[in-house]
């Protein structure tokens, strides 16, 4: 069915509903009214007829009988004049239509700003078993941002809202939305942890100062509080510090259960860190790389995992590195387990250094951890220089 057709014939059975209310009541009114007056008439009359049947028979004398006709005279007269009253006073049929009609079209302006005509049926069964996940997400955080303006004390609204804002890459929010709830909820490990990471994912991963000082105010609080554990490490290893980094993040993971998330992040984050070079290391991975991964499934985590170690393996293809950078694809390999990719690295490695001794030394060594961890054997040099 067409919009225009459903229009059409909501119209139609409005006004056919209309038209049999206008034209039945006024008439059933008028007609019981009338019928009343009649009625009441009728009865006057006949006491009346009565009174002068006793007058015949000599029951009444004439004065008792003369007071009682002229009361029965005055009921009648009062009756009709309450009729008459009421016809004066009878509402007008174009006031009827006026009101039978400002009726569909209230509705109709109300539905014009709050319905949404093309919206599909949804009965309450189905929309009972939709998964909410399937929700839109921007929706859900529209309606929930107008009611934290309509109620800004409204705890669970921004804890409920400040999750969302990290989920969909809004970090900036989030931090307001975390301050906003450390504000009225007070100050707690969690409430700071969550906020510290926020704000180093909106500094694109870096440990800030003001987000160290909050992680550090967190532990105060909760010495076992995760978050702020792992993020310290990440701190430290930001700093240079990776063995403090490395011994953290151990330490983390084996206070975890080994279905927890920070379990599988921490464990990686160390093994990570522990295979590049202690002096010339990277920053390891960001901030917002492992918030995101502690929330996915083992496997999801271990296809991020590979997507960053492919996008070093292709830059170190297209560009070249040093020698830092090809000795952390070989270990991530080898954390990995993929002795096939790290034994093809290895052997790129080799030629990117043919010439330097040091670097090829470095490379044998790395190939060596390699073959330790898998079934390759290291490459030669002599295979090397054949392909």
């Amino acid at each position: 069915m067409t919009m225009m057709m459903f229009w059409t014939i909501a119209a139609l059975m409005t006004f056919a509903v209309m038209a049999a209310i206008l034209f039945a009541l006024p008439k059933q009114g008028l007609a019981t009214e009338n019928a009343n007056a009649a009625a009441d008439e009728a009865v006057y009359r006949e006491q009346l007829a009565a009174l002068d049947r006793e007058i015949e028979r000599g029951s009444l004398d004439e004065p008792t009988a003369a007071e009682a006709r002229a009361e029965i005279g005055r009921r009648l007269l009062h009756a009709r004049e309450q009729h008459e009253e009421r016809q004066r006073h009878r509402v007008p049929k174009v006031y009827l239509f006026l009101a039978l009609l400002a009726v569909p079209l209230g509705a109709w302006a109300f539905y014009s700003v709050l319905g949404e005509p093309t919206l599909p049926s949804q009965p309450l069964q189905a929309r009972l078993e939709q998964d909410p996940r399937q929700s839109s997400v921007s929706e859900l955080i529209a309606r929930a941002e107008r009611a934290l303006n309509e109620n800004p004390s409204d705890v669970r609204g921004w804890a409920a809202l400040a999750p969302i804002y990290m989920r969909v890459g809004r970090f900036e929010d989030a931090a307001n939305a975390y301050r906003a709830l450390l504000r009225l909820s007070g100050e707690s490990a969690p409430g700071l942890a969550a906020l510290a990471e926020a704000e180093i994912a909106a500094a694109d991963g870096v440990v800030t100062a003001d987000a160290k000082t909050r992680l550090e105010r967190a532990l105060e609080l909760q010495p076992a509080e995760p978050r702020a554990r792992y993020f310290l490490a990440l701190a430290a290893r930001q700093e240079g510090d990776t063995a403090e980094a490395v011994r953290l993040w151990n330490e983390l993971a084996e206070s975890q259960e080994p279905d927890s998330p920070w379990f599988a992040a921490a464990r990686q984050a160390a093994q990570l860190a522990a295979a590049e070079p202690a002096a010339e290391g990277g920053p390891g991975p960001s901030a917002d790389d492992v918030s995101a991964a502690s929330k996915l499934s083992t496997e999801d985590r271990q296809a991020m995992i590979g997507q960053m170690v492919s996008g070093l393996d292709a830059r170190l293809e297209e560009n070249g590195g040093s020698i830092d950078e090809w000795l952390r694809l070989i270990n991530a390999y080898r954390v990995m387990g993929d002795t096939e990719k790290g034994t093809e690295a290895v052997r790129r490695a080799l030629k990117a250094f043919e010439g330097d001794e040091a670097a090829r030394e470095k490379i044998r060594s790395a190939a060596e951890a390699l073959s330790q961890s898998g079934d390759a054997a290291p490459p030669s040099d002599d295979s090397e220089t054949r392909s």
